[in-house]
């Protein structure tokens, strides 16, 4: 028989009741801007404590937040479930750690206007070959004064020798080639039968301007394969890479090509040039340009890779969650060791460029009994930052959140881990499909609503000695462009003798961090060493504006494959020896002047030398900063500048990033998924389908959540609609409020702003079939008022409204009074109704379990039905019914787990009886039952249950019905007859 525990059925005996109170939350599955993904939340109030988490609706783009509002406009909490891309559903390939159907593959044909996967319009490559990932770069070497590459390790200081540098990664559309125009081409015009190339293309930079010409073969323009895009790697120039090339996502196939990520390299910094790479110009091509630029693949076949080469191709991952590196402490006899990294609250790709976190404050103890020393955490908006100096400070002293005198001491209620949270909420899809489920882990819940804290192993495990600080990051997870076997291919142009690898050594540049924390000569306290945000110059490198491209560095590259080369390459030595991108204070050099410690007044001639090989020198008395500079008493202005910050990394939404309905989950892409299954993932497989079929299943499981009803805004296919209705039975103790698919004049599924045709959507309707008490379908659309704005008119589909309406009846009445008419029904946030409702279409929607929404001159938008799905006539084919039957379960239930284990004797039986009458005393004096009789005895308990731990019972109860139909005669009488 399993587990104790209480079972409560229902018996219809009406043939010719479901309810549940404000304290039970509505449940909404829906999309969002920011928040965690498959994870149930419950709120209270819309404006600053659902909007903080999730974000607002976005203007409409989001409906799950519309919904939410209207139901806390009469109720006082809500559940809210955002959904993301996560392919099947299942557990990653344990061989190449892709996730069936999630993410995207670059160059994939896309969705085309028939909402079925197809072959690119703008574009025929003989075959139709797919496209490719390409890495556009430039030869270049340091400016005079510069050490932007040698720092990094990239250059050898005074050797005359270019180096390949990765300037932007492009995803080119299905049947598009890119090459580029240059001296030594054999043609520069684009050709129809051109394939990817099989090495890298170098083309022709001008010296005068930095512009360069891509040429994307196999684009059709004005008839031609002639489409060409002359751009410029200058920064500064209108015509950069950024702004020319196509950066739309929804354009991929329209422009042929979409510029993925981008990196900038101010010309104050370094010089393209192919200086003792490539042979000069000739006469075969322009002399005023060389061929410095470079356009490659990668050297393996598409969509392959292997334990050298990454396979650039491939993104299919479900969604990730953006991360720091782990900040590490000061040197231990040559080891840093790993202490905390931090993790953003919101999933997916949004908060790659949200946030910069902070590490400031940083004090040894001065207790000689006590090693541990503390420091200080904020989280900034970066935004802010992209103004002038006066913003910047202003940005500094509003912090997001602020964690002052942490510490790494566990017994110490400063720890970190408790005062920020380390506990991790999240639905693990990497078991067995049976198994999955929402799992906690951590000790400390999370305090704040933007990062968590994740400990090392090491911190864990009692390995960091206990006076270790906070003193710098390990690298960012950078790309695997250049290895000891190269993933880029080798140059097929006229290059010097033993140079032809030089594109296969290409990389990224180099993460920018400070140099300094002065602004024009002056020491600044808003100026963090770590990441440097602002275009970079050499004469004053904290002057600049926001640099855009520092975004870049955070965004999402693969690295799931387990043995396989990846694309990026994160948390590990070669991360951090990249680029020198080991990020630590004690590289910063200091002046001592006459003391043994750093100088508090000469901090504004400190600087940062990234590849960390500093001597002290006595003759200058400079060295590199260690913490003893922070033990010193008069050392407040260390402190004050000894601070740094970094930026998250990684975040992703697994979804085909190339389609808008797509990438937001829209009902659209359920029906395109299921109609084009081959394709998209199977007839009910697809990742949209699946991402909505999760959902669902974690408000079904009552060990997740505990709800009163369900919604999925917008969602209105009936295979979500249908599985959504299986779980809310499953339940038995929730409703349904389904939106419906909606029908044009032609009889075709609505899928834009087509206006609906009553009749065929009710046949369409009537034709599902559906038989159940536990749901509801509305009609029509209504317009309803922006919840953020107050202002701006939004169409949103029924179910937003009516949901207000249940919250609005149980607050004026109870769960077994009907949510409709006049009284509980009325709709004060609707502005309109988009489709006018006669009374014929009263009857026509009503008759096939449609309640409608009208709309009359005296008392505006009203919901004008209660029908449940059930379409047999039951007291429960309406819905204050159901809802009656469910309030009763629910308390009746409660009642029962206290009896749990109690002697199976006759008094248990009365005790039980006693406790369930008042329960339906109070319904009856409530108006929600006409009669009702408990039986809890004897005689529903019989010696055989006894035997088997088992109390039955019955209570039966006549549920009081609403007036839907009322009738009155009105007889003229005659004069003789009395009227009193």
């Amino acid at each position: 028989m399993g587990s104790a525990k209480v079972s409560i059925s229902v018996i219809d005996q009406s043939q010719p009741v479901a309810a549940s109170s404000t304290s039970i939350p509505a449940g909404v599955i829906g999309t969002a801007d920011f928040g965690p993904a498959y994870v149930p939340v419950n709120f209270s109030v819309y404006q600053g404590q659902f909007t903080e988490i999730f974000g607002t609706a976005a203007g409409g783009a989001h409906l799950g937040p519309i919904a939410v509002n209207e139901w806390l406009k009469g109720a006082d909490n809500v559940t809210y479930v955002r959904i993301l891309g996560i392919g099947d559903g299942k557990r990653r390939s344990s061989s190449t750690g892709q996730v069936t159907n999630a993410g995207f593959v670059a160059g994939e044909q896309q969705v085309q206007s028939s909402g079925l996967i197809g072959t690119n319009q703008y574009a025929t490559l003989v075959g139709g070959a797919t496209g490719r990932t390409y890495f556009l770069g430039t030869f270049m070497s340091e400016s005079a004064g510069s050490t932007i590459f040698s720092s990094a390790g990239y250059q050898v200081s005074g050797e005359n020798k270019a180096i390949p540098i990765v300037r932007g990664i492009i995803l080119a559309a299905s049947g598009v080639s890119l090459t580029l125009s240059g001296n030594y081409n054999s043609s520069n015009a684009p050709s129809s039968t051109s394939t990817a190339p099989n090495g890298g293309i170098t083309g022709s930079v001008s010296i005068s301007d930095s512009k360069f010409t891509i040429l994307l073969n196999g684009f059709i323009e004005n008839d031609k394969y002639t489409k060409s895009i002359t751009s410029s790697f200058d920064f500064d120039a209108d015509n950069h890479v950024s702004n020319i090339l196509n950066r739309d996502l929804d354009k991929l196939e329209q422009a042929g090509h979409c510029l993925y990520s981008w990196y900038s390299v101010p010309t104050t910094l370094a010089a393209i040039t192919g200086s003792g790479i490539f042979t000069a110009p000739t006469t075969k091509g322009d002399i005023t340009k060389h061929d410095t630029a470079f356009i490659t693949t990668g050297s393996l076949a598409r969509d392959t890779s292997n334990a050298s080469v990454p396979n650039f191709e491939n993104f299919r991952e479900r969604y990730t969650t953006p991360k720091t590196p782990f900040i590490v402490s000061q040197g231990f006899g040559g080891s840093k060791y790993p202490l905390f990294r931090f993790h953003t609250l919101d999933d997916g790709a949004v908060a790659n460029s949200a946030y910069r976190i902070a590490v400031s404050n940083i004090t040894p103890s001065s207790d000689d009994n006590y090693d541990f020393g503390t420091f200080s955490i904020s989280v900034y908006d970066i935004s802010p930052t992209i103004a002038n100096l006066s913003s910047r400070l202003e940005s500094e002293s509003k912090a997001l959140a602020t964690f002052s005198g942490l510490t790494l001491d566990p017994s110490s209620p400063k720890y970190i881990a408790s005062a920020i949270g380390d506990q991790h909420t999240y639905f693990d899809f990497d078991r067995a499909e049976s198994s999955q489920k929402i799992v906690i882990e951590g000790d400390y819940p999370v305090t704040n609503n933007y990062i968590r804290v994740e400990l090392s192993s090491d911190l864990i495990a009692g390995n960091v000695p206990d006076n270790a600080l906070p003193m710098g990051f390990r690298g960012y997870g950078s790309l695997n462009t250049s290895g000891s076997v190269t993933s880029l291919p080798s140059t097929n142009s006229e290059v010097v003798s033993g140079q032809s690898d030089a594109i296969a050594r290409a990389r990224i540049p180099p993460v920018p961090y400070k140099t300094t924390v002065t602004q024009g000569g002056n020491l600044e306290e808003y100026i963090t060493w770590g990441t440097h945000l602002e275009t970079q110059t050499l004469d004053n490198p904290n002057a600049g504006v926001f640099d855009e491209s520092i975004y870049n560095f955070s965004t999402f590259f693969p690295s799931f494959h387990p043995t396989n080369a990846n694309f990026l390459v994160e948390n590990s030595t070669t991360a951090d020896t990249f680029a020198n991108n080991l990020f630590t204070l004690e590289n910063v050099k200091v002046y001592t002047a006459s003391s043994t410690y750093a100088d508090p007044d000469l901090w504004n001639s400190a600087s940062y030398i990234r590849q960390g090989n500093i001597t002290a020198d006595a003759a200058t008395k400079t060295r590199a900063f260690s913490v003893a500079d922070l033990e010193n008493n008069s050392a407040s202005s260390a402190i004050k500048y000894a601070k740094f910050s970094l930026l998250t990394q990684g975040g992703f939404d697994g979804v085909n990033i190339f389609n808008a309905d797509k990438r937001n989950l829209e009902n659209d892409v359920v029906r395109r998924e299921i109609v084009d299954s081959t394709n998209q993932g199977g007839a009910t497989s697809g990742p949209t389908v699946v991402a909505y079929k999760k959902a669902i299943d974690i408000m079904g499981s009552k060990a997740d959540t505990d709800i009163q009803i369900l919604t999925i805004p917008g969602i209105r296919h009936p295979t979500i609609s249908n599985y959504a209705l299986s779980a809310i039975e499953n339940r038995f103790d929730a409703m349904y409020i389904m939106d419906i698919e909606e029908y044009n004049q032609y009889n075709v599924v609505i899928t834009g702003s087509d206006s609906a045709n009553i009749g065929y959507t009710a046949t369409a309707f009537d034709a599902r079939s559906l038989n159940s008490s536990f749901g509801a379908a509305y009609f029509p659309d209504v317009t309803i008022l922006d919840p953020d704005d107050g202002i701006s008119q939004i169409s949103v589909p029924p179910s937003v409204a009516v949901l207000g309406a249940y919250a609005s009846n149980d607050s004026i009445g109870s769960p077994w009074t009907a949510p409709a008419g006049t009284t509980r029904g009325t709709l004060g946030s609707v502005i309109d109704v988009n489709i006018t409702l006669e009374e014929t279409n009263l009857d026509t929607l009503y008759d096939v379990n449609i309640n409608p929404i009208a709309k009359f001159a005296s008392i505006g938008p009203v919901v004008w039905g209660q029908k449940t799905l059930l379409r047999r006539s039951s007291a429960l084919d309406r819905v204050n019914v159901r809802r009656l039957l469910i309030y009763l379960r629910r308390k009746v239930r409660l009642v029962a787990n206290k009896l749990l284990f109690e002697p199976n004797t006759k008094a248990t039986l009365d005790k039980f009886n006693s406790l369930v009458a008042p329960i339906l005393t109070d319904v009856k004096n409530r108006g929600g039952v006409e009669r009702y009789k408990v039986q809890i005895d004897t005689t529903t308990t019989t010696q055989a249950d006894i035997e088997n731990n088992t109390i039955r019972g019955k209570i039966f109860i006549q549920p009081t019905k609403a007036a839907e139909f009322i009738s009155i005669d009105f007889v003229v009488a005659g004069r003789t007859t009395s009227l009193e």
